[in-house]
C-alpha cells in the first residue's frame, strides 16, 4: 500500500511538473535592452534580429532561424539568440543541431538555466536517457534547491526501469 501512494504521487508530481515545462513564453517587445534569463543584450541591431525571429517563430521558422543566426552574428555572448535558434531546430526535429546551439548557449554562459532544462530536454527526445540522468544530476549538484532536477532524474530512472531508484529520488523531492 505503500509503495502505491508512492507511485501515485509519483505519476502525479511527474505530470503537473511536464505540463509546466512546456507553458509558451511570452516575450517583451519594443524594449532597448533585452533580457531573458541569464544572456541579455544591449546590442541594438541584435535585439532588432532577435525580435524579428520572435515574430516570425509562428509563421515562417526558417526566417526566424535566419534573424536568429543574424543575432548571434552581431552578438556572439548572445546566449539567448542560441536558445532561440535550438527551439527552431526543435520545431524542425532537427535535434543534433538543437544540442549544438544548446552547447553553444551554455559555453557563453554555463548558468543559463534555459539552455541547461532544454539539454536534459533534448537529451530525452533523442532517447539517451542515461545522458539526461546523468546531466540532471550533475545539476542538481549545482542548483539542490531547483526540484525540476529531481524530476528529471526520475524521469530518466523511470526511462531505465529503475522504478525503486525512481520512488527514492521521488521520497527526496518531497524534503524540498
Amino acid at each position: 500500500m505503500k509503495y502505491l501512494f508512492q507511485s501515485i504521487f509519483l505519476l502525479f508530481f511527474l505530470s503537473v511538473v511536464r505540463a509546466q515545462i512546456f507553458i509558451p513564453i511570452i516575450i517583451p517587445t519594443g524594449t532597448t535592452a533585452y533580457t531573458r534569463y541569464n544572456c541579455g543584450t544591449s546590442n541594438k541591431k541584435a535585439i532588432d534580429y532577435m525580435q524579428k525571429g520572435i515574430d516570425n517563430l509562428e509563421t515562417n521558422i526558417d526566417a526566424a532561424l535566419v534573424y536568429f543566426k543574424g543575432a548571434i552574428k552581431v552578438d556572439s555572448l548572445f546566449c539567448d539568440a542560441y536558445d532561440f535558434s535550438a527551439d527552431v531546430f526543435m520545431m524542425k526535429e532537427e535535434y543534433d543541431s538543437a544540442m549544438k546551439y544548446i552547447n553553444h548557449s551554455l559555453n557563453v554562459n554555463s548558468a543559463n538555466r534555459w539552455a541547461s532544462k532544454t539539454k536534459v530536454r533534448l537529451h530525452f527526445i533523442m532517447r539517451e536517457y542515461e545522458k539526461a540522468g546523468d546531466y540532471a544530476y550533475s545539476q542538481h549538484l549545482k542548483q539542490p534547491d531547483d526540484g525540476i532536477w529531481y524530476y528529471y532524474l526520475a524521469e530518466s530512472l523511470l526511462h531505465r526501469d529503475l522504478l525503486d531508484s525512481a520512488k527514492n529520488v521521488t521520497l527526496k523531492m518531497q524534503m524540498i
